[in-house]
């Protein structure tokens, strides 16, 4: 005989592990849609970092390249364009490659160029830094030898650079030099 106690017990033990089961579905479905929106609020998010990081490197393109820039055409007669060339290495590394371009032609600033170009792009860079530098330290450029491989008739002019640069940013150079040249009588 079939003892209809027993199949009642099962029954009613099968539809309780139902109810666990739908309430656990319902509970992981609810799970998926709040991860589903997490999800779109995090790619947004990233999508924002990338916009601001994309614009932090274009002004701060801008701003060293025209410093840079600015040396270069007062000291040379031919000078070059100076820019910087971002690129972007994993998920937080930004790596900035210095590019001059003149006549049509671009050259690695560090591997390309002779010396006085070198030393005229590297007092530029030094002289962003120190203005681009937060919290603001004081304006002041303390260098030994900065253009030892710029030749003898662009001293003036690199005298006159660094005239107009401390007239119109601000800065004072404290320079050590044997260049007879670089000094002036104040």
């Amino acid at each position: 005989m079939v003892d209809w106690e027993i199949i009642t017990n099962r029954v009613s033990r099968m539809e309780g592990v139902r109810d666990v089961l739908e309430s656990q579905q319902v509970t992981l479905d609810k799970r998926i849609i709040e991860s589903s929106k997490e999800q779109d609020v995090l790619s947004e998010a990233r999508e924002v970092v990338l916009l601001t990081h994309r614009y932090i490197h274009e002004q701060l393109e801008i701003r060293i390249s025209n410093i840079v820039t600015t040396a270069l055409d007062v000291v040379f007669d031919d000078p070059y364009q100076f820019r910087l060339e971002f690129s972007v290495r994993g998920s937080s590394h930004s790596e900035a490659r210095p590019i001059l371009s003149r006549r049509g032609q671009e050259y690695d600033a560090i591997l390309d160029c002779w010396g006085g170009v070198v030393d005229v792009v590297s007092f530029a860079l030094r002289l962003a830094c120190l203005l681009l530098s937060h919290p603001a330290p004081d304006k002041i450029l303390i260098l030994d030898e900065p253009f030892r491989f710029v030749s003898q008739d662009l001293q003036v002019r690199v005298r006159d650079m660094m005239e107009m640069l401390s007239r119109e940013l601000g800065v004072q150079f404290l320079i050590v030099t044997h260049e007879d040249e670089l000094k002036k009588d104040y």
